[in-house]
């Protein structure tokens, strides 16, 4: 392993923080012009993990495009999909695309509140017409200029823990993590253009019939039940959205 480069490992799951390891070296080793990863054996030595676990984290970025392993040749660092910031096909933060695109991110909460789920929510999310859902509504900001625009919409009966603003500083997901029956296991995503309406074009400082990036969402329990749609109004300029396919 080139000298110089050091990676400390905390108290987290090990896969987990291995792998934030690892690419923490990819990247490293990419800005001094390097194109391949060192030997599994050398990778397990420095880290203080098995060989087994290195494997394991080295077929899970083999899976996302960041690498490629050739018998015979090594582990090839993919700059090309290193450099690709937004990636539909992986699970991205919002916050950590922009932190990662040079932006420093800001969270809105415009307004949330309990509404009365119409017939297009209900179906969606299989609940009945008129249930209660809760909505939030949410901007996100990169180095003061609006990015993201986001409506969230669950069933209430999902919530089991008190909740205020400030839960919905962080993201949808993490709040169901902290104060939902269920969670977020998967979700289904549909991409296309939208035009700017009257709100939109307010929040995003724009015309109204501007083109936006959209991307309506359902996200899955670990029982495939729809816990959460999700409406996400990107802004054209900042995002570009990208998808990594391997051929067989």
């Amino acid at each position: 392993m080139d000298k110089g480069i050091y990676i400390k490992i905390d108290n987290e799951q090990l896969f987990e923080k291995v792998k934030r390891a690892v690419i923490q070296l990819i990247k490293q080793l990419t800005e001094i012009g390097k194109d391949r990863l060192p030997p599994e054996s050398d990778l397990a030595a420095s880290l203080g993990v098995s060989r087994t676990v290195i494997r394991d984290v080295l077929a899970d970025l083999e899976s996302k495009g960041f690498i490629s392993r050739k018998r015979g040749i090594g582990t090839i660092i993919n700059k090309h999909v290193l450099e690709a910031d937004v990636r539909l096909d992986i699970d991205q933060e919002i916050k950590d695309i922009l932190l990662q695109k040079g932006y420093e991110p800001k969270i809105e909460v415009i307004n949330f509140e309990k509404l009365l789920a119409d017939e297009k929510v209900a179906k969606l999310l299989k609940i009945n017409p008129n249930e209660e859902i809760l909505q939030v509504e949410t901007v996100i900001y990169a180095d003061g200029n609006p990015a993201v625009h986001i409506i969230d919409k669950i069933p209430l009966k999902l919530i089991s823990a008190p909740y205020d603003i400030r839960d919905f500083e962080g993201s949808i997901f993490e709040f169901m993590k902290e104060k939902c029956s269920n969670q977020i296991e998967s979700d289904l995503s549909q991409v296309k253009p939208a035009k700017a309406d009257a709100h939109l074009a307010a929040i995003f400082q724009m015309e109204e019939g501007d083109l936006l990036l959209f991307l309506d969402e359902i996200g899955y329990s670990a029982g495939n039940e729809p816990i959460l749609w999700s409406q996400e109004y990107f802004h054209p300029e900042i995002f570009d959205f990208k998808v990594f396919r391997r051929k067989l």
